[in-house]
């Protein structure tokens, strides 16, 4: 079940004693909330039989045993307002987040029933958009960050004496101004500036006590509620980076668009790294239709724990300080037209060439990141649209993936598409109904997946995880108004409608179960 609330917009007229309107009328401050929260029970699973753990020393003892109080209750909550200020406007957006669940299917634990993951995480940022005359635009905007597991959490290794605390978390804080002429109908330039500072307390684990620890004797040592600081506890890296970038758009002719743009990003670690994209549209006034040919190119940094995380236990990740940085290239080739007001065409191709690409392997008693090879990842996508009556839509589309990778050295070659599948199929309908009510049918194909790395480790070769069928019906109740002038939506959604077993990918050793037919209930109440 899923219950939100969604704040109405709230306008405050200048002077006139401070009344409030809700959601009318114009004036210099709005204001929006919002809160969610979910509860997901996952219980009486069991661990599916393509598991390699299964057949490891010890596997024996997770056969038939199922997931208990397998509970998932993650909440939200988001704050926007505004401020028209010195001829601009100041806005502020605020979230936070609690990620917590059991977990029941961790490769490190699975079946423990001893595991809680619970994260809090926020994020602040204030915004100042404004016109400098009528053809230059400036906005500026500066964040917060922090996030860390909540005293809640607990990771058990499969073990009755002890568990593991993380010790872990980030706070960070950073700044952006970009301005933006333009100097022609269809033409303008954006140059912008960007800097952030992330303090990383560094993943280590500590253990505690389950059960009182004395010696041969008889004598306490230790009393149950013990904490014993792990190795690393304490540790922490600052990363800094800094920005600099432009993009030009320019419609040069009646009919095409231009876009090309730069940006260098400076990072205390990796040094100078530069990202380019470059683009041109194709979209005449006199037809319904569009041609895109794109091209981006990317850096991503590793994150502190691929750098430098402690493992909690023998082949888990260990930090690899000596792993470099991705990079891709992205090229896109798009088409889409309309055939009157019922039907609409899509269809484009790409070619992703991700350089210096990151999996775990196993280096001694250890996981680490290795920067292993250069892989090409080439798909396309079909899709759709259909609108015969006012009342009816519908959307099919397919795509196919796959991926090119050479590596030699590997005690394994490598999977296609590891974790994701090469084709996909899915159909959608939504037909209005009577008084109000609104039906959607949806039916989906999802092609063999191939298994982790790390799982065709575990088991000595590479394997797949069939491919299934899902399919959903939702139905939406038309809306209503049962608090006053504010709005009452309900929807309820059932899945997996056709009870298909599917398994998706893990790691460890673990693949992960599915549940059978749910239904998620959605209310949505204004305030």
């Amino acid at each position: 079940a899923r219950v939100s609330a969604a704040g109405t917009l709230i306008r405050t007229n200048p002077g006139g004693g401070g009344a409030a309107v809700l959601g009318g009328g114009a004036g210099p401050f709005e204001a929006l909330a919002a809160v969610s929260g979910f509860y997901f029970d996952r219980s009486g699973l069991q661990l599916p039989a393509s598991s390699p753990a299964l057949s490891r020393p010890g596997g024996a003892e997770l056969q038939g045993r199922t997931s208990q109080r397998d509970i998932a209750r993650p909440k939200s909550l988001f704050v926007k307002s505004s401020i028209e200020v010195l001829g601009g406007k100041l806005t502020f957006l605020g979230t936070a987040q609690n990620l917590d669940a059991v977990g029941e299917f961790q490769d490190f634990g699975p079946l423990s029933h001893g595991t809680r993951i619970s994260v809090w995480s926020e994020h602040f940022r204030l915004l100042y958009d404004v016109n400098l005359g009528s053809r230059f635009s400036l906005q500026a905007s500066a964040h917060y960050l922090q996030a860390s597991p909540s005293s809640d959490e607990r990771l058990n290794i499969g073990r009755n004496d002890y568990d593991l605390i993380r010790s872990v978390g980030v706070n960070g804080f950073g700044a952006n101004v970009e301005g933006r002429y333009q100097f022609a109908d269809r033409g303008s330039l954006t140059i912008g500036l960007d800097g952030s500072s992330e303090d990383h307390l560094l993943q280590a684990f500590d253990q505690h006590l389950l059960q009182p620890v004395t010696t041969p004797e008889g004598i306490l040592l230790k009393e149950p509620g013990t904490i014993t600081v792990g190795d690393g506890h304490g540790a922490r890296k600052t990363f800094l980076n800094a920005g600099a970038f432009a993009q030009l758009l320019w419609g040069f002719a009646e009919a095409f668009t231009v876009v090309a743009g730069a940006r260098v990003d400076v990072h205390n670690i990796y040094g100078a790294n530069p990202s380019f994209r470059a683009g041109v549209v194709y979209a005449p006034l006199s037809s319904p239709m569009s041609i895109k040919l794109l091209y981006g190119s990317s850096f991503k940094a590793p994150s502190a724990d691929q750098l430098y995380t402690q493992p909690m236990k023998l082949f888990d990740i260990h930090g690899n300080p000596a792993l470099h940085a991705q990079t891709a290239h992205t090229f896109e080739l798009s088409f889409a037209r309309a055939f009157g007001s019922a039907f609409e065409l899509s269809a484009n191709a790409y070619a992703l060439d991700a350089v210096g690409r990151v999996e775990y392997v196993q280096r001694g008693l250890f996981l680490e990141a290795q920067n292993l090879d250069d892989e090409w990842i080439v798909g396309g996508e079909l899709e759709a649209r259909l609108k015969p009556t006012r009342l009816t839509q519908a959307r099919v589309s397919v795509s196919l993936s796959r991926s090119v990778s050479n590596r030699p050295d590997s005690a394994l070659p490598p999977p296609r598409n590891p974790l994701y599948p090469w084709v996909q199929a899915h159909a959608m309908l939504d037909q209005g109904l009577v008084a109000g009510l609104h039906a959607v049918v949806e039916l989906s194909y999802v092609g063999p997946r191939a298994a982790s790395q790390s799982n065709a480790l575990v088991r000595g070769e590479n394997y797949e995880l069939p491919g299934y069928l899902f399919a959903a019906v939702a139905l939406s109740l038309p809306s209503a108004k049962l608090i006053g002038e504010r709005t009452t939506r309900a929807s309820v959604r059932v899945s997996n409608v056709l009870t298909t077993y599917r398994l998706d990918p893990g790691f460890g050793g673990i693949d992960l179960p599915s549940q059978g037919i749910t239904a998620m209930l959605l209310v949505t109440q204004q305030l």
